[in-house]
């Protein structure tokens, strides 16, 4: 079968699509969600003030206005020890047993941090650190992993809720330290988000509009214009000079920034970068290059690959249950290291993070820890981080270290989306720095 949202290939037993992360129609997830929709539920973990959310959140750190838990705290003392672990979970659930119904996706992810947060990063360094050439590869890891949150050298820009109360997603930035929040639109559909130069290019959709759409603004949310208009998802799009490319139904297009000429380039791609002229994509069967100038396509990579990424001259990429690196010829491949069940991927200076996620078993086994498995469908996704060096070798998997769904990176900080019902996300670059 294939997701209705994006039309990616799906087992059978399949509950969520691992390309867009959307919930298998007529599965549990979407039940769940459909349950939820407008309610206190699963679509924002702050938006009550009286909740056991809050005391959880006090539990680690200041209260926040925004849908960050920004400068999580945990104190330097905690050891990774069983009594400390068990002692953490015993207050998680002591607080949740004070009232049933609570908004669950913070209090799966707060669970989950205070079960496998607590040890097992003292290896987990380097989580800042520049940016690399453009491409810039963090940039590209983002819209890879959800494309819900980008940034530039004086902003970060979110698609989450804007405060606590709110229900619903919309398109705001702050400056790199988090403050000074500009709500940029009150679009609630917005779905990706990418920065390219002085502009902003965001996608809108709307399943149940049949709304589609590729816009262009500038990074106050002003000039809003419209270039692209589709029958279906946009899985990638991104810009070169006055050149837009963009990816639905399978295809990779170009166009205009005004939206003309609009032309098919590749057909059967499922997802893609852009490094100036030169288009990086895969599909079912391999991993290639598209030299939009001279009209060239090669196959770089043989077998299914997801999660590409290009730095340094070097394409990084996950097949078969480990992580690869290749270069640009396709003729030096090089396995970094044995990683199964991997749901983000995020190049760092000196190392790879991947987030290996979870089977419902060990989930099963973490949320009985804090006598919460009824919330087992909310924590379906998570996962916890992995580390890779770039050089290769065994890969470190810090099972104590809680990832959420999916990873985000910038130069100053790390973030994990906790759950795939919201876009709230957690800062985690305090739980990186304090438990080294």
């Amino acid at each position: 079968m294939f997701c209705k949202y994006c039309g990616a290939f799906l087992d059978d037993d399949a509950v969520f699509c691992e390309k867009c992360g959307k919930p298998v129609a007529g599965g549990p997830l979407e039940a769940v969600i459909q349950k939820n929709e407008g309610g206190t539920g699963p679509q924002d973990s702050h938006n009550n003030e009286n909740s056991e959310v809050k005391a959880l959140t006090n539990l680690y750190g200041d209260d926040n206005s925004d849908g960050i838990v920004k400068e999580t705290e945990i104190a330097a003392d905690q050891k990774s020890d069983a009594a400390g672990e068990n002692e953490a979970v015993g207050k998680m659930a002591a607080v949740d047993k004070k009232k049933k119904g609570l908004p669950a996706v913070g209090i799966i992810a707060l669970v989950l941090i205070a079960v496998i947060g607590l040890a097992g990063l003292s290896r987990l360094s380097g989580s800042t650190g520049t940016r690399s050439k453009a491409p810039d590869v963090m940039a590209q890891n983002n819209f890879e992993n959800g494309g819900i949150f980008a940034y530039d050298d004086t902003r970060h820009y979110f698609i989450g809720p804007y405060e606590k109360k709110d229900q619903e997603n919309v398109l705001y930035s702050t400056d790199r330290e988090g403050n000074d929040r500009k709500k940029l639109s009150s679009e609630k559909e917005y779905d990706k988000i990418k920065v390219t130069g002085e502009q902003l290019l965001v996608s809108i959709c709307d399943s149940d509009a049949d709304r589609y759409e590729l816009q262009m603004m500038n990074k106050d949310g002003s000039d809003v214009k419209t270039i692209v208009k589709s029958s279906s998802r946009l899985e990638g799009f991104d810009r070169s000079g006055k050149i837009i490319f963009y990816l639905a139904d399978n295809k990779i297009h170009s166009c205009s920034i005004d939206g003309e000429n609009d032309e098919v380039i590749v057909e059967g791609a499922l997802s893609f970068i852009c490094a100036g002229d030169v288009l990086y994509y895969t599909t079912d069967t391999s991993a290639n290059s598209y030299d939009f100038e001279k009209k060239e396509d090669t196959t770089l990579v043989d077998g299914t690959v997801s999660y590409l990424c290009y730095e340094n001259e070097k394409l990084y990429y996950v097949k078969k249950d480990a992580v690869y690196e290749m270069n640009l010829k396709g003729n030096e491949e090089k396995k970094l290291a044995d990683v199964d069940t991997v749901t983000s991927l995020l190049v760092l200076d000196d190392m790879i993070l991947a987030l290996h996620m979870l089977s419902y078993e060990e989930i099963g086994e973490l949320l009985k820890k804090a006598d919460m498995e009824d919330y087992i469908i909310e924590a379906i996704g998570t996962g916890y981080l992995v580390q890779i060096p770039k050089e290769g070798g065994s890969a470190f998997e810090a099972k104590n270290a809680y990832g959420g769904v999916a990873l985000f990176g910038c130069p100053e900080d790390m973030y994990c989306r906790v759950s795939f019902f919201s876009n709230d996300m957690i800062s985690i670059k305090e739980i990186v720095q304090k438990m080294k």
